[in-house]
């Protein structure tokens, strides 16, 4: 059985929570000695590339920036050149409407993973673009209603793609619920994972780093400002804080927070995955200061408790396993 992961980006260019569970998924089946290809648009120009990677093949197809059905044709036709017999996307983008027509028109078979629990809103993209709208300066105001209508596109497309999909998964009930209440979409339930970890450090070793970790980008919906204030409040104590994460267009902490930095915080900035790994095995506590309504079940959260790394959080509970356990 050959697997195809059609996603819209790679880790290695793009490193968010579905590209790390997509690519971990796509590593783990060729170890078992499936056929995997991984399908990802390339931010680095690379195009119609393709290259062998801890066993899946991966194929590069360029980027189109925004204007995602510009590269429609281009990914179909990728996807027709490796002829799988099981197509996986665990994002969603234009590119679903794309998988979606491609399955259909020959008959393959095409999961699709929920990540985040707003995903499953009708008119996501547009709904998404209408609130950056406020935020924008006067010359993006101008192009908002081409990108409005763009956002559109991209709605249809996906919401299209969604309904030919033959096998569905979510991360949590909020995300079963709202799939069955907007698109009538039963699924089952899929749990992310991690590799173990390489080393393992006593809770007692821990204890004394008193280190308190951050991990996430830096957009508003991850609310970084948070773990800003909770630093500035403990800064007579001992403990040593470490953000770790990145915005396109911000160089430096006093860029995106307006001030100088803090004695006892630590902004690493934007890591690799191994990298950030490395973060976590130093860290004694992992905080969360993320919007709840955007996030399925955060990677970092597993990461930290494969650890033995107990988490805070201010709110993001999936399946409320923090409050059981």
């Amino acid at each position: 059985m050959t697997f195809c992961f059609a996603m819209d980006f790679h880790y290695t260019e793009r490193i968010g929570g579905a590209e790390v569970q997509a690519w971990l998924l796509a590593k783990e089946l060729a170890r078992r000695g499936f056929e995997v290809h991984y399908l990802a648009q390339s931010l680095r120009g690379k195009a119609e590339v393709t290259e062998a990677r801890d066993g899946v093949h991966l194929h590069w197809v360029r980027n189109p920036g925004h204007l995602q059905w510009r590269n429609g044709l281009r990914y179909y036709r990728a996807l027709k050149r490796i002829n799988p017999d099981l197509l996986i996307q665990r994002t969603t983008s234009f590119n679903t409407g794309v998988i979606g027509f491609y399955a259909r028109k020959h008959r393959k078979q095409f999961a699709w993973i929920c990540t985040d629990n707003d995903i499953p809103a009708r008119w996501f993209f547009a709904r998404k673009e209408i609130r950056t709208i406020p935020a924008k300066n006067l010359l993006r105001k101008l192009k908002s209603p081409l990108l409005l209508v763009n956002a559109i596109v991209h709605d249809l497309a996906r919401d299209w793609g969604m309904k030919q999909t033959s096998h569905v998964f979510t991360q949590n009930d909020e995300q079963f619920c709202k799939l069955i209440s907007n698109y009538k979409l039963p699924s089952l339930r899929m749990p992310s994972g991690h590799e173990l970890p390489e080393m393992g450090i006593s809770p007692q070793q821990r204890f004394r780093n008193k280190t308190i970790l951050w991990v996430g980008n830096l957009g508003a919906n991850k609310r970084p400002e948070k773990f800003l204030q909770l630093a500035k409040m403990m800064r007579r104590h001992e403990w040593k804080f470490v953000m770790v994460g990145g915005k396109e267009g911000v160089n430096s902490f006093e860029d995106f927070f307006g001030e100088s930095r803090l004695d006892n915080l630590r902004w690493l900035g934007k890591l690799s995955f191994n990298e950030t790994l490395l973060s976590f095995d130093q860290a004694t506590i992992f905080v969360n200061t993320s919007k709840t309504d955007g996030e399925g079940f955060p990677n970092t959260y597993i990461q930290a408790w494969l650890r033995g790394i107990p988490v805070v959080t201010l709110g993001v509970d999936p399946n409320q396993h923090i409050k059981k356990k």
